[in-house]
């Protein structure tokens, strides 16, 4: 076996379980998380408000590794012909692939920056007993989790085919 063999094994290993955890952090957004949000971002910072954050965090490094193993993974692929080289179907799906991919990183940033700590926020005042108005928070955190789920989905989609390509 020689060391470029290893690498992408090891590469494989490492992109296919970070998979698991950006596509398990986006599902359980929309399928557990939402329903219960409110509830989920409490004052307990060691129950569910905890938990989400150190899920983010562990999303954030998920993307990061996706992001390193998947340029080693592209530049080992015998259809790579380069950066915006759109020469045959795999080019062009995998084009399509990262402006998806893209576009969940972007949602991942703003959920976890902005409308979790809102949501936190929000569920704090109304333990405190303050009168807080979720209804539009709590749709938006909704929408963009499941937009969020369904993208990456839809990015599995596209590396099944671009797989199957091969």
């Amino acid at each position: 076996m020689n060391s470029q063999f290893l690498l992408v094994g090891l590469s494989n290993t490492i992109h296919l379980l970070a998979t698991v955890i950006w596509i398990g952090w986006s599902a359980l957004l929309p399928l557990v998380v939402a329903p219960r949000a409110l509830e989920a971002h409490g004052s307990d910072a060691a129950g569910p408000a905890g938990m989400m954050r150190r899920l983010t965090a562990l999303a954030y490094g998920a993307l990061a590794a996706l992001g390193a193993t998947g340029m080693l993974q592209m530049g080992a692929h015998p259809q790579y012909e380069g950066m915006f080289a759109f020469t045959n179907l795999w080019s062009s799906l995998l084009f399509v692939k990262h402006l998806l991919i893209l576009a969940s990183v972007a949602l991942i940033v703003y959920l976890g920056q902005s409308v979790i700590p809102q949501l936190r926020l929000t569920a704090q005042r109304a333990a405190r007993g303050q009168v807080v108005d979720a209804a539009s928070l709590l749709a938006r955190f909704r929408v963009l989790a499941w937009l969020n789920f369904l993208l990456g989905l839809t990015i599995l989609a596209l590396t099944g085919l671009m797989t199957a390509l091969r």
